[in-house]
């Protein structure tokens, strides 16, 4: 499949990152890895939000601009590149899920305040290790009026800040059989615990023993959920979020690229000793075939194909394409990487958290196994 930008394509994603340049610098992304610190970025919300790109992939209808996943995935590419918050992207993941899996009227309520920037989501539609697994971890059981739901949610990003999450049940009716149904759980009702992580982003465990909730927050009801839906949402989000990788490993690149211009040894830049070059050419040959891959998939995906195997290609390629670009990032900085003040830790960081993140290399492996068929 070929894709290229169009020249429209290219100024947006162009004003996307000039955007990012003035409201999302290193320092953000240092305070906001203080546990202490406002985990909302108000001034690069309302940035975000006045440009339109939260609502940039919803239905006009909604309120949203009609956009396409590809012209999402260019806002990530760009978010990757400055680290954007991953309180932006479970937002924009939230209204993407809500779109997609239900047409009820409360849901679709919450869609203008979602593309207007009003309200912070989060979803929990997958397994966080491996995207492939959509089965639900939550029981529900009908009370009367009311559901009571038991088991927990882990690595649940912003979970203790959004306003709400979107999950999924098995849920235990007297009227019929069991059958899988969508959760949609204000704030208040969710006990959580803040995840120690690499990347010191906020991941959440959330318990929800004992949770009693209304029967207007269950939706699906007797005829189940829509499990095509919910495959398509997690390949949506997992080549998203390799969209994302691709501008973090080209941020990297960039800077190394400064990096070895501007340190001189033996009287002259290390740019110009010759490995030094073939480490660069390396990294920009994974970053190249990455973002191949990755265009690939969210463009299938956003054309309503489920793309198992370009899913689990393009996050292959992502998580080799960054990891390697910040291995190498370090050894040709030399002892300047390995400082904290300096900032390339930053998207080292973030470059495990995400290769983690829907899936590591053995479990991407199977997918794409299973997906062409084969044995893993």
């Amino acid at each position: 499949m070929k894709v290229l930008l169009s020249d429209e394509q290219k100024e947006f994603a162009s004003s996307i990152r000039r955007l990012f340049d003035r409201e999302c610098p290193p320092s953000l992304v240092r305070q906001l890895q203080d546990p202490s610190a406002d985990p909302k970025p108000r001034r690069l919300w309302d940035r975000l939000a006045q440009s339109g790109v939260f609502g940039l992939a919803l239905p006009n209808d909604v309120g949203g601009g009609g956009g396409t996943l590809f012209d999402l995935g260019l806002v990530y590419e760009e978010g990757g590149r400055a680290l954007c918050p991953t309180i932006v992207y479970s937002t924009l993941e939230f209204g993407l899920a809500v779109s997609r899996l239900t047409s009820a009227p409360q849901l679709l309520e919450l869609m203008p305040k979602v593309a207007a920037g009003e309200m912070i989501g989060t979803i929990a539609l997958a397994d966080p290790g491996d995207s492939s697994n959509i089965t639900p971890s939550i029981r529900a059981e009908r009370q009367g009026s009311k559901w009571e739901l038991s088991g927990s949610l882990d690595f649940v990003p912003n979970a203790d800040v959004a306003d709400m999450l979107l999950t999924t049940a098995r849920a235990r009716d007297t009227s019929g059989p069991a059958h899988d149904v969508t959760l949609l759980l204000p704030r208040e009702v969710l006990s959580t615990q803040r995840r120690s992580t690499f990347a010191r982003d906020n991941q959440n465990r959330v318990n929800l023993d004992g949770v009693r909730i209304d029967s207007a927050n269950v939706f699906a009801g007797t005829e189940g959920l829509n499990h095509a839906h919910l495959r398509w949402i997690s390949n949506a989000t997992t080549a998203l979020h390799c969209m994302d990788m691709i501008g973090g490993a080209r941020a990297v690149i960039d800077q190394t690229v400064r990096y070895i211009k501007d340190r001189h040894q033996f009287g002259r830049p290390i740019a110009s000793f010759q490995a030094a070059q073939h480490h660069v050419a390396n990294m920009h040959i994974a970053a190249e075939g990455a973002q191949l891959a990755a265009y690939q998939a969210v463009a299938l995906v956003g054309a309503g194909r489920i793309a198992e195997r370009e899913t689990s290609i393009a996050k292959l390629k992502a998580n080799e394409a960054y990891k390697f670009a910040t291995l190498t990032a370090h050894q040709l900085h030399g002892g300047m990487g390995y400082v904290v003040d300096t900032n390339l830790h930053l998207w080292s960081e973030r470059a495990k958290a995400m290769e983690l993140r829907d899936g590591a290399w053995d479990t991407q492996i199977g997918r794409l196994s299973s997906a062409l068929g084969m044995r893993a």
